[in-house]
């Protein structure tokens, strides 16, 4: 018995050409989110928080837990969780110029590792990219403080047609390497 042929015009794809098809949609959403992760270091290097909000939902948030296996940022303590628009209020105290921990201003040096999409849905995905950040600030008695930050940033998306890059920040989950420390003063955008 014979393979039966496609009809003549008919377009067969193997599962080969399945995978390599899912393989595309892939490069091209972790391409969307190179490019998103890559604005919001800008937006953040660049001290335009009010543009890095606006990466956000209207509903997103932002979260440093302090255990890693946090699941609820509710119901048990964080360094920081905050809400829109209590999310919002902490990016306008970053402009106020009589906010002490941001006296002198911070520098700040960001570096990310390539991101992973960890889940994804058709108009939703979960991606996982390392950090490292260093800030330096000069301290009013002469001495030069510096701090380092590393860990993995947990990003939940959402399409959005309308967004830089097509996708919009959910949730930011910031979990720190050293996250049972206790921090002192966190005035930056992590």
């Amino acid at each position: 018995m014979s393979a039966a042929r496609p009809r003549e015009g008919a377009v067969h794809r193997s599962p080969q050409d399945e995978n390599i098809t899912a393989g595309k949609e892939e490069r091209t959403r972790l391409a969307q989110v190179e490019d998103l992760l890559a604005l919001e270091d800008r937006l953040l290097r660049e001290r335009q928080f009010r543009q890095w909000l606006a990466l956000f939902t209207h509903d997103g948030a932002y979260w440093i837990p302090v255990s890693p296996a946090q699941t609820n940022a509710l119901l048990a303590p964080s360094h920081i969780y905050e809400v829109r628009p209590a999310l919002d209020a902490r990016v306008e105290r970053l402009y106020d110029a009589r906010v002490l921990p941001q006296l002198p201003l911070s520098r700040v040096s960001r570096m990310r590792g390539r991101p992973w999409i960890t889940a994804s849905q058709p108009d939703a995905m979960e991606i996982m990219s390392p950090f490292q950040i260093v800030e330096a600030r000069h301290i009013p008695d002469d001495q030069e403080e510096f701090r380092i930050f590393a860990g993995e940033c947990v990003y939940h998306l959402v399409s959005d047609i309308d967004a830089p890059c097509g996708w919009r920040i959910r949730l930011k989950r910031v979990d720190l390497i050293n996250s049972e420390s206790a921090f002192f003063g966190v005035s930056i955008l992590i």
